[in-house]
């Protein structure tokens, strides 16, 4: 068998000299040829003249994605690996759904790109499944838990016995809702958002990947709980207070509802997770004049809790005197000693 033929395609002469330059300080020997465009990268390949194809997503002409699926029709067995100077989840979907076998951004880091050149063409085994496989499990997993985002939370409601269960945005909007929504939801939105911007602020500052809070507020008629969704979305639910089993079945049910949604809605493009959220709100303690009032009584306090201690350890001590010396003559009555303020007076009822 001779050497595996590797095709780069590239506009920018940099990535592919890096590329090769990488490939060829392997141990394997590989026939290695360059193109700028998908028109030519289509001309260069014959049915099994290149065994890999390595591809920019966004090229001038036809794109990357379009070249795969092109040369994939006549040369199914093709091992594809595409790269993308665009950072977007969607991107990273939508070539996993096309069928490719790795896919990394830019700037590529070189030893992983390698590593994935020796896996995809069997030069190494492959002890894990490779990231796209992962990929494509997770979209095909999303798509068959819900045939929609609506009938999930329509699920979530009726498997806790909610009122209504909405789907809110980090602007306050209600993008999605089942049941009747409450006639107080324009008042309560401000603070539930202010409720989830803390939740997520908190979770950060204690270093957690995802925000996984489940917020409680009990209430007469009706009980609310709070579920971020990564940290642009929340969940309300709103259960009827004589109704709720618990928080626990709650905290359940919302869980694996929130993660179905969160790959639903990454599954369609929706990120559910910010770059740029606000840094946490610092607020400094105040400094001004304390409450007279509440100094005041503390004190007082202070004072008849010292003066019980003062007056209960003069007795033990008279107490432990008079059993080792005996009675002495002299000492004060009762009477006396609460005539000077020396022992508690008697508390009336």
């Amino acid at each position: 068998m001779g050497a595996p033929h590797i095709l780069l395609v590239d506009d920018q002469k940099e990535v592919t000299r890096v590329l090769r330059s990488g490939l060829e300080s392997l141990e394997h020997e590989f026939r290695i040829t360059d193109v700028p465009s998908g028109e030519e990268a289509f001309l260069e390949i014959q049915p099994g003249s290149v065994d890999l194809l390595v591809s920019d997503v966004r090229l001038p002409g036809i794109s990357g994605l379009d070249l795969m699926r092109r040369v994939k029709e006549a040369n199914p067995n093709l091992k594809v690996i595409l790269v993308s100077g665009v950072t977007e989840e969607k991107i990273r979907q939508e070539v996993a759904q096309a069928g490719a076998d790795a896919f990394f951004f830019k700037p590529v880091e070189l030893p992983d790109f390698l590593d994935a050149v020796e896996r995809t063409l069997g030069l190494v085994e492959a002890m894990l499944p490779s990231e796209m496989d992962a990929e494509r499990s997770a979209v095909a997993k999303a798509k068959t838990e819900g045939a929609s985002l609506a009938e999930r939370i329509a699920d979530l409601r009726n498997q806790v016995k909610a009122d209504c269960v909405l789907l809110f945005s980090e602007s306050g909007q209600v993008l999605m809702s089942a049941g009747d929504i409450p006639s107080f939801e324009k008042d309560l939105m401000p603070h539930l958002l202010a409720a989830t911007g803390s939740s997520i602020r908190i979770s950060k500052l204690l270093q957690a990947s995802t925000p996984d809070n489940l917020l409680s507020f009990s209430g007469g008629q009706l009980n609310l709980y709070l579920k971020p969704i990564g940290d642009m979305y929340g969940l309300v639910i709103a259960v009827q207070a004589q109704n709720a089993a618990g928080i626990a079945p709650i905290e359940n049910a919302t869980n694996e509802t929130v993660s179905v949604l969160a790959r639903m809605l990454e599954s369609l493009g929706v990120p559910v997770k910010s770059s740029t959220y606000p840094p946490p709100q610092s607020r400094e303690l105040s400094t001004g004049e304390l409450d007279s009032e509440l100094v005041e009584a503390i004190e007082k306090e202070n004072k008849q809790r010292m003066d019980k201690v003062e007056v209960d350890a003069f007795w033990a001590a008279l107490s432990t005197q008079s059993s080792s010396v005996g009675f002495d003559s002299g000492a004060l009555s009762y009477d006396q000693a609460l005539q000077l303020g020396l022992a508690p007076a008697d508390e009336e009822g």
